[in-house]
C-alpha cells in the first residue's frame, strides 16, 4: 500500500513536471500567457459583472489560437486555468473561511480543483487539433462549436457533474437569450460560439466578401430573431396568483450547525414567519439544522400555528428514512391540512465534499473540509412528483440542482411554479452567489415558469416568468420578502425535446464523420 501511494506521488510529481516543461519553457510561454489571460477573461461575462461582450472575446481568442501553430497542452491548459481559476475562484472561499483549511492548503486544494477542469478544455483542443482541419474553414468552425458542446456536456455528467458557467448563461439579457425557450442553455451556448467566429470571419483581412456576408447575416438571423423571440410568451396565467414569503434568516455557518444554536434558528425562523403575510412561506435549504423525525413534536405546533394564520410553510430540512439508515437533503412541507401533510421532495444531484465525500475512508480526519455537518447524504429517487399544493405544483430544486437544466425540465412539465432553496452561506462575500442566481434566472426563461428562491443569506429573490427579476432582498441581511405569484401554464418547446444523452450522441456522430472525412482525403493524397 506505502509503496503503491508511492509510486502514485512519483508518476503525479513527473506528470507536473513534465506539463510545467511543456507550458512554461521560454519558447512556450507565448502561448500559454495568451490562452491563460483569453480563459481569465471568460468568466467576466457572468454576474455579477454580467458584460457578456467578455464571453464573446475570450471564444474568439481560443478559436484564433487554435488556428495558429501552438502546442495542444499549453492552449488547453492555459485556456482551462485562466477559465476556472477566476470563474470558480470562490472555491477558495469555502475551503478556507468555512472548511477552516490554512490560506496555502486552500490555495493548493483550488488550484488542484482548477487543474481537474481544465482537463475538459484541454480535452476538447486535443480532439480539436486531431482532425486537422483547414484553418478558418466550415469544418474547422463546425468541429470548434460541436466539441465545445461535447466537453461542456461531459463536464456536466462526469462524477455527478459540474454544470457551471456554460457559456449560454452570460446572455441571460442579451437578445441572443429569446432562443433559450426553444433550445436551452446548450443551443444558446452555441449560437454564441458561431457569432464569436462570426466576428473573428467578419474583422480578418483576408476574408473574402462572401464569407464575410454570410457571418454578417448569420448574426442577423441569431441576434435580430432573438430580440423578435424576446417579445413572445411561451407561458399562460394558470389560476390565481399567491401569496409568497421567503425568510431570510442571515444565520451564520459558524454557529448554525450548533446544538446549542437550534432551538434559536427555530424561534428566529417563527418570529419571521409571524411577519409574514397569509399564504406560502417558504424557509430556506436545511434551514432546520436537525433531522426532521427528532423535531416532529416542535414541527407539528409550529404548523398549526401557521394555519392559524392561513400560512403554509415549507422547509429545507435534513431527513432520514425510517430504518434511520439513510438520510436526505430534502424539503418538506409543514401543514395542519392532511392533504397537504407528508409532501417531501429529496435532493437528487448532490455537492462533493458538502454533502458527500468521495472515498471518504480515506479523506474523512484529513482535514475540517472533508468533515462538515451533514456531508453523508444519499441521492434521491431520480423520478419525484412535483408538491402540490391544490391549485399550485411546486417544482423543486434544491441549491446545486437548479444548474442541472434536464432535472429541472422534468419538474417543470409537472409543476406551475419553480422553486429553488439554497443556502448559499458557503460562497461567502464572492462571485458564487451572483453566478448560482444567474442561472436560476435562466431556469425561469427557458421554462416559461416564474422562480421562487429562498436562501439562508442571498442572493434572495423572485423572478418572473421571463427571467427578470421582480424583487430582491440584500445579502447578508435578516429579512423577509413578499410578493403575489402568478402560476404558470408553459409551453416552451426545450421542455419536452431536452435530451442531452442524445445530443451527445449527435456531436459523437459528427465527430466519427469528420474523421472519415480526414481520412478519406488522406487516401486520396498521391
Amino acid at each position: 500500500m506505502v509503496q503503491q501511494q508511492i509510486s502514485v506521488s512519483e508518476w503525479f510529481g513527473s506528470t507536473l513536471k513534465s506539463l510545467s516543461k511543456s507550458c512554461f519553457s521560454r519558447t512556450n510561454r507565448g502561448s500559454f500567457l495568451f490562452a491563460l489571460v483569453a480563459g481569465a477573461i471568460y468568466p467576466l461575462g457572468f454576474a455579477p459583472l454580467s458584460f457578456w461582450p467578455f464571453t464573446l472575446l475570450s471564444i474568439a481568442l481560443l478559436y484564433v489560437l487554435l488556428q495558429q501553430q501552438c502546442k495542444t497542452i499549453r492552449i488547453g491548459l492555459g485556456y482551462g486555468l485562466g477559465f476556472f481559476g477566476v470563474g470558480t475562484s470562490w472555491v477558495y472561499v469555502s475551503i478556507h473561511e468555512f472548511g477552516h483549511a490554512s490560506v496555502l492548503l486552500a490555495f493548493f486544494l483550488t488550484v488542484l480543483f482548477s487543474l481537474y477542469l481544465s482537463l475538459y478544455p484541454l480535452l476538447m483542443v486535443w480532439l480539436y487539433r486531431r482532425l486537422k482541419t483547414p484553418v478558418y474553414s466550415l469544418l474547422s468552425i463546425s468541429a470548434f462549436c460541436w466539441l465545445w458542446l461535447f466537453t461542456d456536456l461531459l463536464r456536466g455528467w462526469i462524477f455527478s457533474g459540474f454544470p457551471w458557467l456554460y457559456a449560454g448563461y452570460s446572455f441571460i439579457d442579451s437578445w441572443l437569450v429569446g432562443w433559450a425557450p426553444l433550445v436551452g442553455v446548450h443551443g444558446i451556448t452555441l449560437l454564441a460560439l458561431i457569432s464569436a467566429i462570426c466576428a473573428v470571419m467578419l474583422m480578418g483581412r483576408h476574408r473574402s466578401r462572401n464569407t464575410k456576408i454570410i457571418a454578417m447575416i448569420s448574426l442577423v438571423i441569431f441576434w435580430g430573431g432573438g430580440a423578435l423571440l424576446k417579445q413572445v410568451s411561451w407561458s399562460e396565467a394558470e389560476g390565481e396568483a399567491i401569496n409568497v414569503t421567503l425568510v431570510q434568516p442571515n444565520i451564520d455557518q459558524d454557529i448554525k450547525w450548533s446544538a446549542d444554536f437550534l432551538w434559536k434558528t427555530l424561534d428566529l425562523l417563527e418570529n419571521q414567519t409571524r411577519k409574514a403575510q397569509p399564504g406560502l412561506v417558504i424557509w430556506p435549504e436545511s434551514a432546520i439544522p436537525a433531522y426532521e423525525h427528532h423535531l416532529q413534536s416542535a414541527l407539528s405546533k409550529i404548523a398549526n400555528a401557521a394555519a392559524l394564520r392561513h400560512q403554509t410553510i415549507i422547509t429545507g430540512i435534513p431527513v432520514a428514512n425510517s430504518q434511520r439508515t439513510r438520510s436526505f437533503s430534502a424539503v418538506s412541507v409543514l401543514s395542519a391540512k392532511k392533504d397537504k401533510q407528508n409532501q417531501h421532495y429529496y435532493k437528487r444531484r448532490l455537492v462533493p465534499f458538502g454533502e458527500y465525500v468521495p472515498l471518504q475512508n480515506w479523506l474523512r480526519g484529513v482535514i475540517e473540509f472533508f468533515d462538515l455537518p451533514m456531508s453523508d447524504f444519499s441521492l434521491g429517487e431520480q423520478e419525484q412528483p412535483s408538491l402540490d399544493l391544490g391549485n399550485v405544483k411546486l417544482g423543486v430544486a434544491i441549491c446545486y440542482e437548479i444548474v442541472y437544466p434536464e432535472l429541472v425540465h422534468q419538474q417543470a412539465l409537472q409543476s406551475n411554479i419553480l422553486l429553488t432553496i439554497s443556502n448559499d452561506a458557503w460562497f461567502g462575500a464572492s462571485l458564487g452567489p451572483f453566478q448560482h442566481y444567474e442561472m436560476a434566472r435562466f431556469r425561469s426563461l427557458e421554462s416559461g415558469l416564474p422562480v421562487i428562491r429562498g436562501t439562508n443569506n442571498g442572493i434572495t429573490a423572485f423572478t418572473n416568468a421571463k427571467g427578470d427579476t421582480v424583487k430582491q432582498l440584500p445579502q447578508f441581511q435578516l429579512a423577509n420578502l413578499f410578493a403575489q405569484v402568478q402560476p404558470m401554464k408553459s409551453h416552451a418547446p426545450i421542455l419536452k425535446y431536452h435530451a442531452p444523452g442524445l445530443l451527445l450522441g449527435i456531436i459523437a456522430v459528427i465527430y466519427a464523420l469528420l474523421l472519415l472525412w480526414k481520412k478519406k482525403l488522406m487516401l486520396k493524397k498521391p
